[in-house]
C-alpha cells in the first residue's frame, strides 16, 4: 500500500492511495521478465478523490490496511485522517485541531541563503514559477500538519503491562486549553 503524493504529474497535482501487488516466482521472489518493466501494470485497488484536486498532499503523508479491509489514510500536510471501505466509502474523518507555529513569511530580506532554511520552506521557494494554486504549500501562517497516522490494535505488544485509561478527547481538550 502506498500513497502517492502525486507531486508533478502531467495532468495535474493530486494524490492517490495505491495498492499493488508485484509478481512473485514460485520461491516467493519478486520476478521481472528479462527487458521487461517491475509489475504489476496497475494497482489491486486505488483511491482518488472524486475532484482529484481535492485530495493532494505534495509531502509527508501515509495509509494503513487495516485488518477489517478498511484503509487508514493520513492526508499529512492538511493533518487529515480518514478511514475508508474496501468500496471507497468513508467511514469517519478526522481534522488535527493542534496547531504548531506558524513558518516565517518568505520574501523579506535576502541575507538567508537556502541552506539556512527548514523543509517546508526550501520546498515553498522551489514551488515559485509553478502554476497558481497547483502544487503549491499553504500559504505561510498555523499549520496542522501530521507526519503520519498508525492504527494500534488494542493486543499490541507496546501496551502489555501499561494500564490505558480513556481520558479527554483531543478536540475538547483544545477547546478547553486554547479556545476560551
Amino acid at each position: 500500500m502506498i500513497f502517492n503524493n502525486g507531486r508533478g504529474r502531467v495532468e495535474g497535482d493530486y494524490s492517490s492511495v495505491d495498492e499493488i501487488v508485484p509478481p512473485l516466482d514460485k520461491k516467493g521472489n519478486y520476478y521481472r521478465p528479462k527487458g521487461e518493466a517491475f509489475g504489476p501494470e496497475r494497482p489491486v485497488w486505488s483511491y482518488v478523490a472524486p475532484h482529484k484536486e481535492d485530495f493532494y498532499s505534495s509531502h509527508i503523508s501515509g495509509c494503513q490496511r487495516l485488518p477489517n479491509g478498511n484503509t487508514l489514510i493520513c492526508s499529512g500536510e492538511k493533518g487529515i485522517f480518514f478511514e475508508m471501505t474496501e468500496e471507497k466509502k468513508i467511514v469517519w474523518k478526522f481534522i488535527n485541531p493542534l496547531f504548531g507555529q506558524p513558518r516565517p513569511p518568505l520574501g523579506g530580506p535576502r541575507s538567508h541563503s537556502k541552506q539556512n532554511l527548514n523543509v517546508g520552506q526550501r520546498n515553498e521557494l522551489n514551488q515559485r514559477g509553478r502554476r497558481p494554486g497547483k502544487g503549491q504549500l499553504p500559504p505561510s501562517g498555523p499549520i496542522n500538519s501530521v507526519f503520519k497516522a498508525y492504527r494500534y490494535p488494542p493486543d499490541f505488544p507496546g501496551f502489555r503491562a501499561k494500564k490505558l485509561t480513556p481520558g479527554e478527547d483531543l478536540v475538547s481538550y483544545v477547546k478547553k486549553k486554547y479556545l476560551r
